[in-house]
């Protein structure tokens, strides 16, 4: 077990600081270690839940952010009985550290890492044309004729009377992800730069979404009621399964099945996967079915895997990521192709490093633009 990051992610559940994706692979940990809920235990011992939301709600956000990465740095070092034997005090520092990089008005610039500056821009455009700014972290209740919207921690769920048959369209900016569980229990997150128009409540024959970007779908089973997603030049039927849809790159749809079975239809074309394959679109051309890894789909929980992939598709993803513009210096070097694997929880400059690290590429800062040579 990973000490470091369980205790991260059992201080943050305990500061309300937890995204869907962080609880559920917390939950997974605990499932599977008791060291792990012994450890928790001691964490809510040492500080009441009312006391830390309490806390943070006070946190001064004007104190050094160098400071409280040093304490935090100095915590993990410690052996687990110091960091946890009455030390109420640094337990916050920790905790600030965490709520420095996931609340708004965090500092942008080459050093914000992915995540930062909460979640301004992420949207909700209602089917009647109001526009709802979700935010980034903790509960906000939105009350819509006799329905209520809930965004909790980047999850947005809807739950009420009313029609509800209307297209509403959740959008999601650079550096961020976000979840929506849909009228039906369907869990949709969305990736950076992605966006879901969906209804909040689907009709008596069929679900149906549309997505742009990249969105990875654990759909609820319902054999009478097909689920069905809509990209710009594919169809996807499904009743009850995980996939993941990556849409960014215009004219290549690429659909990953996790468990279950789909069908992956474009135009005259058509295609069924199963677990383990994937159908990528691209344009005119027959739909290629091909095998992939499961384990490489980790983007939920800010890591990326690159298999053989062209710096083209790398400095896309860091734009989208971080908000920067990545500019290559010449044709040759989009095409250099990386087996790498990224974080992105880290600063975009650890990111650069660990890019130019390989020999392949070299990237750099000019007037706060990222180059490539």
């Amino acid at each position: 077990m990973d000490h470091e990051e369980i205790q991260e992610l059992i201080l943050k559940e305990h500061y309300g600081l937890l995204s869907p994706e962080e609880q559920e692979r917390l939950n997974a940990l605990l499932a599977a270690s008791e060291e792990a809920r012994s450890l928790r235990e001691e964490v809510r011992n040492a500080v009441p839940k009312e006391e830390a939301l309490e806390a943070m709600e006070h946190f001064d956000v004007e104190k050094s952010y160098d400071l409280i990465q040093h304490e935090a740095a100095l915590v993990r070092q410690r052996k687990r009985r110091n960091m946890l034997a009455g030390a109420v005090t640094v337990l916050l520092l920790v905790a600030g550290a965490a709520w420095y990089i996931l609340s708004p008005g965090a500092a942008a610039g080459p050093e914000i890492a992915a995540g930062e500056g909460g979640a301004a821009g992420v949207t909700l455009k209602l089917a009647n044309g109001q526009r709802i700014a979700l935010n980034d972290s903790g509960r906000q209740t939105i009350t819509i004729d006799n329905a209520t919207l809930t965004a909790n921690n980047r999850q947005l769920e809807y739950n009420g009377e009313g029609d509800g048959s209307g297209w509403n369209t959740l959008t999601v900016p650079p550096r961020l992800d976000f979840q929506v569980k849909l009228a039906d229990g369907t869990l949709v997150w969305l990736n950076s730069i992605s966006e879901i128009k969906f209804p909040f409540h689907f009709n008596e024959t069929k679900r149906e979404v549309y997505i742009k970007g990249e969105a990875y779908f654990k759909v609820a089973p319902d054999a009478g009621k097909p689920f069905i997603v809509h990209t710009s030049n594919t169809h996807i039927t499904v009743l009850g399964t995980e996939f993941n849809v990556n849409a960014y790159n215009q004219g290549i749809i690429t659909t990953s099945l996790v468990n279950g079975k789909v069908a992956v239809a474009a135009e005259e074309r058509q295609v069924e996967l199963k677990p383990g394959t994937e159908a990528v679109v691209r344009g005119e051309e027959q739909i290629k079915v091909q095998p992939f890894d499961n384990d490489l789909i980790t983007w939920r929980r800010g890591v990326y895997y690159f298999e053989e992939s062209p710096m083209r598709e790398i400095a896309a993803m860091v734009e989208r990521w971080y908000d920067v513009k990545v500019v290559m210096d010449n044709a040759d070097v989009a095409g250099k192709v990386f087996r790498i694997k990224l974080f992105r929880n880290r600063p975009v400059q650890e990111v650069v490093d660990q890019i130019n690290e390989t020999g392949l590429v070299k990237m750099y800062w000019e007037n706060n633009v990222l180059h490539c040579k």
